[in-house]
């Protein structure tokens, strides 16, 4: 997948959080992972699948 870019952080965070989110809905598991405009780290995040066929009982 290629990178996005915004000109709004909060835009561009809540755009990738949306797709993440769509992702995992479909079994895919999803990263997120944030760098301001001089390409520096901000954060990161990690989505877990949520489909039903991805989930386990254990017990």
């Amino acid at each position: 997948m290629q990178p996005l870019m915004f000109l709004s952080g909060r835009r561009a965070e809540e755009h990738a959080r949306q797709l993440a989110r769509a992702l995992t809905r479909s079994g895919d598991q999803a990263s997120v992972v944030i760098h301001d405009r001089s390409e520096a780290f901000v954060g990161a995040a990690r989505y877990a699948p949520t489909s039903p066929s991805h989930l386990s009982i254990v017990g």
